[in-house]
């Protein structure tokens, strides 16, 4: 390897961050750019992602600020068709969109909410990922990473709606692996436990103005991990930057913890 591919082992790739504006999917998107490539932020908050996108070009290597909305299949197409005509082909795509949280028992459970979180966080990233393997399939090479979480695999009182999504992409990963290897194409799911930030003061926030609050509401989430902490937004763009690059190229269909307690 010399010492350009060592700097930039992302360059010339193009890179597709959904909820690329804030909290982690900023540093995700940052973390990508580092290491090289052009990255793309979709998400609904145009502010945000064009903060995010200026960050980006401060690196040098291209950004693109798309807004749409991800449970609609018609801008999911024109985003990616937008993304691919000034960019060029997607080969990296982080499905990070995620669902305002809803606390509420299944006895009293709203199927509006219900189908808008299952549709935010786990239809979408469906619909992403058909959108993104139109480029990677004729490039024969492509990291399709999935943002997951320990609710998925555990369950969380009064959050099943989210849990079920969580659970989904995991499942999701797993199967698409499989479809789309002999492509050159690798999924893979990451599965951090509760990350630090605003979005996870938003959350506790959420939980603590329901009944009951599960899980102690948040108070026990550091002391609950085996690290005795909570994971940090960098480590898990740190897992995500490896997913995207030739150096995880034996590694698909897995779901990797972060933190996992």
């Amino acid at each position: 390897m010399d010492h350009q591919q060592a700097v930039r082992p992302l360059g010339g790739r193009v890179a597709v961050v959904t909820g690329g504006g804030r909290d982690l999917g900023r540093e995700l998107a940052l973390a990508l750019a580092d290491k090289g490539a052009a990255v793309a932020v979709i998400g609904r908050g145009s502010e945000a992602l064009e903060q995010t996108a200026h960050d980006i070009d401060q690196r040098g290597w291209g950004s693109m600020p798309v807004v749409a909305d991800l449970t609609r299949e018609e801008e999911v197409g024109a985003a990616f068709s937008r993304i691919v005509e000034r960019l060029g082909p997607v080969s990296i795509l982080v499905n990070n969109a995620s669902a305002p949280r809803m606390p509420r028992p299944v006895a009293e459970m709203v199927l509006a909410e219900w189908d808008l979180t299952l549709s935010t966080k786990l239809t979408a990233a469906m619909l992403c990922a058909r959108e993104a393997l139109s480029s990677m399939a004729p490039l024969g090479l492509g990291s399709i990473i999935n943002i997951s979480g320990t609710t998925g695999v555990r369950g969380a009182a009064l959050l099943s709606a989210h849990s079920v999504a969580q659970a989904g992409l995991i499942a999701f990963s797993q199967s698409l692996a499989r479809e789309v290897g002999t492509l050159g194409v690798r999924v893979n799911a990451v599965v951090p436990s509760a990350i630090a930030g605003d979005s996870l003061t938003r959350i506790v926030r959420g939980l603590a103005g329901s009944r009951p609050q599960p899980d102690g509401g948040g108070a026990d989430l550091a002391a609950g991990s085996a690290l005795g902490r909570i994971v940090q937004p960098q480590e898990v763009a740190s897992v995500v930057s490896f997913l995207a690059s030739d150096d995880s190229s034996g590694i698909t269909g897995q779901a990797i913890p972060i933190l996992l307690d």
